[in-house]
């Protein structure tokens, strides 16, 4: 019987699937297949050798690989181990050039990562979130902190403990005491915990009286922006009480084109000269403005999201105007009938009430709501002096400021004991914090108490983190293109904290931005979307529906084409999941299902990375430091497995795998390049090697300290069998071979045989890529062929054919 193997694209398969003749892929399946790429075409070719860029000799056996690709033209990776963190740059080491960093090898496992232009933002569950900066041609990455303007909150509701807070002092800088009635505190909080404490503030009233006196209009760009003459004109009440009263002149501008001044800011050429009504009042919901009587005069309420961290000067904030009223006609001409109209203020919504004639001298009514916390401020731009005949002024303008539940943020300083600490004002707020009590508190999402995200991805220009100890199922997003922002509001662009409802509270273990945000969880699969036809997710429109049911290991997933690839819990298997418009879903199918016995006997996977070119394959390294190589193309129902490893006269165990791109003269080419980091443990050396595949750069042999190594390829066939037909099957039948063929496309030697017994050379005559030899064996049930090459040269072996026949 003579048959003919044209179709190897089924990669090693499981020995589970000997007898499984009825399978169309294991009539294509090996059973082994040793550093030989499965080809999309139905061949097989080595792979190319892998070229030591740098040896360092460590105690360290884990390291970690993260690309940095701002530009295809000009990739990065960085190398961390042993607390060092090394950029690689156009196949190099930069040398005498590390940052350090506080993880070891193994630690930089747990690591996740994503890039945002030229940043890679990290996540990792012992640290707080930090970002790898690499200017393009720099030779050193900066390693930062991701400090967060706006902290992400456990809770926002009210809690069972009681926590006192006491100020040193009245000054924003004063350290403030919390006590706790329970133990709240422990001493790792101290520099590293955050705790937001929300504070009633009363209804706050200013009653402005005015009295007679004359501001005009000021055009003079060289004039100095404040001046203060001391002209006691307002006095500013509160609880019955003065609070204030000296006047000072504030030149505003109102339009966006002008000059700079003396100071350089660039001003308009038109200021309003205005006198401070009202200071700077901290508001954080409900407002009221309401005038009585005769008052005379023209006002502007002005706003700013400033505080004294952007300058000490409130005068310098960014102020804005929200709205301007006046009364300035003729005081004797004032009727008192009344009409009303509804009108908005910019920023906030707010209702008119007025007395008078239409064109009359009016009395309002404002009110607003903010929402999220700023300072108001009310000028006075314009005043008319009371008229003879009608006497002074009996007129009042009142603001009023509604009760609302204030947050401060202050972090941990120190901890005197589990029930009391020291902490400080986490940023400046307009006055100080005053002594009392509160139920509505929390500490960081982030930090000591509920540990540090592990999951990270990007997605719809938020940064999203996931997985902390204390809440292992919230996912929180940053405010839209504001990453460092977690302030949460109604606002569609405002920071999120959404909590996926499932039956068991399992951490999520990875995200991926796809048609809507994957989310891995240890026992499901979900996507996080927005609400309504395909909107984006916000405050107030999301959704988070379940997807699969397989359960997810702590590995960061890879995005292919059309699909997403993530290794199931345990690490025994590779699923990928894609959307399909038939149930509108994301179905999960196992890559490994044909050939579990890899990862499952080599401990499982712990990092996977995708190459797109020349051939779509996913690289993914083992625990116990073994590679495996899957040839995937959905299109053409491939997905093929192999395994690879170095022959170097001392173990390679491999630790971590990337994929950059592989430029040409700084243009785009069609090749990648894959990085690994090994351990070599007897110099007990960490390695990076790379793997090449451009025609000019591949290299037919493992270099390792400059010395060649064979890449020793072997792929052994499953028992040669016969399904079907007029024998119907062979399996029990004893069969022996008679001669072997084979056909190359790449390469001029090549060993077949019999398992069991011996390998002999191919003959290729006349330097064709036809090949044959005679393969004389025994009867045997179980027929296999092998076929090796250990050549310093490439192969790449299309077809085999085999004679045999069966004893009768």
């Amino acid at each position: 019987m003579k048959e003919i193997f044209v179709s190897l694209n089924a990669g090693e398969v499981s020995p589970l699937m000997v007898c499984r003749l009825d399978v169309e892929r294991r009539a294509a399946g090996m059973e082994e297949v040793k550093n030989l790429l499965v080809l999309e075409h139905g061949g097989v070719a080595k792979r190319p050798g892998m070229e030591m860029v740098k040896a360092v000799e460590t105690a360290d056996e884990g390291s970690r690989l993260v690309p940095h690709e701002a530009k295809m033209t000009d990739p990065a990776v960085l190398w961390m181990f042993d607390r060092r963190l090394y950029t690689v740059r156009h196949g190099a080491v930069v040398p005498d050039a590390f940052t350090a960093t506080a993880f070891s090898g193994a630690a930089a496992r747990d690591l996740q990562y994503t890039q945002v232009n030229d940043i890679v933002f990290c996540a990792h569950p012992e640290v707080h979130p930090f970002r790898l900066e690499l200017a393009p041609g720099a030779a050193q990455v900066a390693l930062k902190e991701l400090t967060l303007t706006q902290q992400p909150w456990e809770t926002l509701v009210q809690q069972e403990a009681t926590v006192q807070y006491v100020p040193a002092g009245t000054g924003v800088d004063d350290a403030v005491t919390l006590k706790a009635d329970r133990d709240l505190f422990a001493a790792a909080m101290a520099g590293k915990e955050w705790i937001r404490l929300t504070i009633h503030c009363n209804e706050y009233t200013a009653r402005l009286k005015a009295e007679p006196d004359a501001i005009g209009e000021k055009n003079d760009v060289g004039t100095a922006v404040y001046h203060e003459p001391g002209a006691r004109m307002y006095q500013e009440v509160a609880d019955g009480n003065v609070v204030g009263g000296v006047w000072r002149y504030l030149y505003e501008c109102m339009r966006t084109y002008g000059g700079p001044t003396k100071d350089g800011r660039q001003m308009s050429d038109c200021y309003l000269q205005g006198q401070i009504a009202m200071y700077p009042r901290y508001v954080d919901g409900d407002w009221e403005i309401r005038t009585t009587g005769l008052w005379g005069a023209s006002y502007v309420l002005m706003r700013s999201y400033d505080t004294r961290a952007d300058d000490a000067d409130w005068r310098r904030w960014d102020w804005h105007a929200v709205k301007s009223f006046e009364q300035l006609t003729d005081m004797s001409q004032i009727s008192r009938n009344t009409s009303s109209s509804t009108t908005t203020g910019e920023g906030a919504s707010s209702t008119t009430q007025s007395s008078g004639m239409a064109v009359a001298r009016p009395n309002y009514q404002f009110s607003g709501t903010e929402s999220k916390p700023c300072h108001l401020m009310l000028v006075i731009t314009r005043i008319v002096p009371a008229d003879v005949a009608t006497g002074s002024k009996d007129g009042k303008v009142m603001v009023t400021i509604k009760a609302c539940d204030r947050p401060y943020t202050l972090q941990v300083q120190s901890v005197q004991n589990a029930r009391q600490a020291t902490a400080k004002l986490g940023k400046q707020y307009l006055q100080g914090i005053s002594p009392g009590y509160t139920r509505y508190w929390s500490f960081g999402a982030f930090g000591p108490k509920n540990g540090f995200p592990s999951a990270i991805a990007f997605h719809e220009n938020r940064l999203y983190f996931a997985g902390t100890r204390g809440k292992p199922q919230t996912v929180y997003g940053s405010t839209v293109d504001d990453y460092a922002n977690f302030w949460m509001s109604s606002l569609d662009d405002s920071a999120l904290a959404l909590t996926i409802l499932s039956r068991n509270r399992n951490a999520v273990q990875w995200m991926l931005s796809a048609n809507g945000l994957l989310v891995g969880t240890g026992s499901n699969e979900w996507l996080l979307h927005g609400g309504g036809n395909g909107g984006a997710v916000t405050p107030q429109s999301f959704s988070i529906s379940l997807q699969s049911s397989v359960g997810s290991a702590d590995v960061q997933p890879v995005q292919a084409p059309n699909s997403a690839l993530f290794v199931a819990r345990g690490g025994g298997d590779v699923f990928e999941t894609a959307f399909t418009y038939e149930s509108a879903s994301y179905h999960a199918t196992s890559l490994s299902v044909l050939a579990e016995h890899l990862l499952r006997d080599a401990g499982g996977a712990v990092e996977m990375a995708y190459q797109m070119l020349p051939w779509p394959m996913i690289w993914v390294v083992a625990r116990d430091g073994r590679l495996f190589c899957c040839s995937y193309n959905k299109d053409q129902g491939v997905v093929a497995w192999s395994r690879h490893e170095v022959d170097a006269g001392e173990p390679v165990l491999f630790r971590s795998v990337c994929v950059t791109h592989d430029p040409t003269d700084g243009e785009a080419s069609g090749y990648d390049m894959v990085y690994l980091s090994a351990w070599l443990p007897e110099s007990g050396r960490a390695a990076l090697l790379r793997m090449r595949w451009k025609p000019e750069a591949r290299l037919a042999a493992d270099v390792l300290d400059g010395v060649q190594h064979a890449v020793r390829a072997r792929m052994v066939s499953l028992p040669v069998d016969v399904y079907g037909g007029a024998l119907q099957h062979t399996m029990s039948d004893v069969k022996r071979a008679c001669n072997m063929g084979v056909r190359l496309h790449a390469g001029s030697s090549l060993q077949v045989g019999i398992a069991g017994e011996g390998m002999r050379a191919v003959d290729f005559k006349d330097g064709g890529r036809w090949g044959f030899v005679m393969t004389p064996c025994g009867f045997k049930r179980d027929l296999r062929f092998v076929v090796e090459h250990d050549g310093l040269e490439e192969m790449s072996l299309l077809a085999v054919t085999l004679d045999w026949n069966i004893r009768k």
